[in-house]
């Protein structure tokens, strides 16, 4: 059973529903890494982006679509109480739970599709989506989540923009033509997605992202083309090129 995080008691009290309608689809929202290449000396989630946290353009993302139902948000233990409070200031209205992140972004992700089998059925879709990509395109969610529906799981991704070579021991061995840089969010069926990461508990495999895990254990992942503007925000330089985005998108 995935691991179970603190929830977070929206309208004083936390409880999921005992069955849900329909299998539907749901978002995790990863805001549990530390930034440290940010240098910022905070989680680089809560950082100031076009004049509001990080984190609420991907939480903007989710309210506005209606294909989704629910946010699972991934936070660190340390930091529940600033993230409860910027969700009691109206961010994030599909927050149903809070939960604790772990000490690999693999742990984290355990645990917030655990909370999210708490609330949708395990055939619906899950959203796997990084805070520190506020740009995720709302236009592609539909395309996104009927290819996780079509083959079981699906990414963003645009083709690698810069040459790319395969080393090995500091010799060039090929130059691949094909390469794609994978983006969030990331859809799966949600029981496929929760087998992948459990079998590769069991393996103890770690791997970069749920798509890695899902294809590792069998899965098939579909490639949506995604946005230049979907940049993932790591460095200074980073945040610089995201405020410009910022300044071209509505308030």
């Amino acid at each position: 059973m995935p691991q179970r995080g603190r929830s977070l008691p929206f309208g004083g009290c936390f409880s999921p529903p005992p069955a849900m309608a329909g299998d539907g689809v749901g978002a995790v929202v990863l805001a549990a890494g530390e930034g440290r290449r940010m240098g910022a000396g905070r989680n680089k989630a809560l950082l100031p982006l076009g004049g509001r946290p990080m984190l609420a353009w991907s939480l903007a993302l989710f309210d506005g679509a209606p294909e989704v139902g629910l946010v699972v948000l991934v936070v660190a233990e340390g930091e529940r109480s600033t993230f409860e409070r910027l969700i009691g200031e109206g961010a994030g209205r599909k927050v149903k739970e809070i939960v604790s992140g772990g000490a690999t972004r693999q742990q984290s992700e355990w645990n917030g599709l655990g909370a999210a089998r708490r609330w949708m059925g395990e055939d619906g879709i899950v959203l796997v989506h990084d805070a520190a990509r506020p740009f995720a395109p709302a236009a592609l969610l539909p395309a996104l989540i009927g290819a996780a529906q079509e083959a079981g799981g699906a990414i963003l991704a645009t083709p690698a923009s810069t040459g790319v070579v395969a080393a090995a021991a500091g010799v060039v061995t090929a130059f691949p033509s094909d390469l794609w840089a994978a983006q969030t969010p990331q859809a799966f069926v949600l029981r496929g997605i929760l087998r992948a990461h459990e079998e590769a508990r069991a393996a103890g495999f770690a791997a970069t992202d749920s798509a890695a895990v899902y294809e590792r254990y069998g899965g098939t992942v579909r490639v949506v083309e995604g946005s230049a503007d979907n940049v993932k925000v790591t460095t200074p330089e980073d945040l610089a090129l995201a405020e410009a985005i910022a300044r071209r998108r509505p308030a």
